[in-house]
């Protein structure tokens, strides 16, 4: 079958079309009409080399890094088995300290566990209200006020 130019851009937008909506059989005007110039047309591999597109409209590398991973599970451990309550303050609960208290673990030490975003992020533990750095943090670093803060990057 010949196709022109318009035909094959066409093809390609109905593959596109397909991809999105998650069917092969997808019923528009244009589809119609391209069914009518052959009925075993259907949605294929775009002709001129383009990845065709899934079900959710974006190709299958691009899937595997997509937005729905931005979040990961880091659990914090301060080891202060004297002290009556840790809490975990940080730019991700925004410095407030009654936003995120640790459990005390069996072996004395302080665990919290949060989902947070791919990058750096500063935190500090307060042991009995006492601001301590993490000392196995990735590094220390200064916050808004200049005050020394631990470091973890996340990836």
């Amino acid at each position: 079958m010949n196709t022109t130019t318009s035909e094959r851009g066409s093809t390609y937008l109905l593959s596109r079309s397909a991809a999105v909506l998650g069917s092969s059989n997808v019923s528009t005007p244009k589809t119609q009409e391209l069914r009518q110039i052959s009925p075993a047309l259907k949605p294929a591999a775009p002709e001129d080399g383009r990845t065709p597109l899934n079900r959710y409209g974006s190709t299958d590398s691009q899937r595997r890094y997509s937005a729905k991973r931005q979040q990961h599970n880091v659990t914090f451990f301060c080891d202060a088995p004297g002290a009556e309550g840790v809490t975990l303050v940080g730019d991700f609960n925004r410095w407030n300290p009654v936003a995120t208290p640790m459990r005390r673990t069996p072996d004395g030490r302080w665990m919290a566990s949060l989902e947070l975003h791919h990058g750096y992020h500063r935190y500090l533990f307060l042991v009995d209200g006492t601001p301590t750095l993490d000392p196995n943090g990735n590094g220390i670093t200064r916050n808004d006020r200049n005050e020394r803060v631990s470091l973890i990057a996340v990836s």
